[in-house]
């Protein structure tokens, strides 16, 4: 209710769960640097899912 009075949930910069799992999926596989790897721990993939997004935005 709060980010739709502010209507950010319009804006080009929202990333939701859908999005994030696309990404991960992207992470996973060979076209992607297959960068996620099954053996990985949560905070691994995390920090990884952190470092590919820090890299989009530049």
């Amino acid at each position: 209710i709060w980010v739709r009075n502010r209507s950010s949930i319009y804006s080009h910069d929202y990333l939701n769960g859908f999005l994030l799992s696309v990404i991960l999926a992207y992470l996973t596989i060979d076209l992607g640097g297959a960068r996620v790897k099954q053996s990985m721990k949560r905070i691994q993939i995390f920090r990884v899912t952190l470092d590919f997004l820090g890299l989009c935005i530049l």
